[in-house]
């Protein structure tokens, strides 16, 4: 009993690495996809507005599942730049962030084992290969 809780803890450990591994993954690319863009000033209603439906969206997993990858990236990229225009709502922005993340992180993850390939993350990952 003791050795299957133990075994669970370190899988919730390693399924909790994987998830921040790929989440800090994200947070690096998402400049580049950003750069393919012609920047504008988001303003206050812009922000307000994104945020509000993208949240919803997220939310709903039939919703989240029709949004493709990069246009996540993109969403986390905005969202930080509404922190900035619209201080008074900061937290709603980091929300939705995280809930871009897990999305895509989510995704991530089912990528690898689809393609039999987490147990060589979690290998290497043990291993210090980051």
């Amino acid at each position: 009993m003791l050795g299957s809780a133990l075994h669970t803890n370190s899988m919730s450990e390693l399924r909790l690495s994987t998830g921040l591994c790929l989440l800090l993954g994200l947070v690096s690319i998402a400049p580049a996809v950003q750069a393919q863009e012609v920047k504008h000033a988001h303003t206050i209603e812009e922000c307000r507005a994104d945020q509000s439906l993208w949240f919803l969206r997220l939310n709903d997993e039939a919703s989240a599942a029709s949004v493709d990858f990069k246009t996540l990236l993109l969403w986390t990229t905005e969202m930080g730049d509404c922190r900035s225009v619209d201080p008074q709502q900061v937290y709603q922005y980091l929300d939705t962030a995280a809930a871009v993340a897990f999305t895509q992180t989510v995704r991530l993850e089912k990528f690898l084992q689809r393609h039999n390939q987490l147990d060589q993350f979690f290998a290497e990952d043990a291993q210090g290969k980051r």
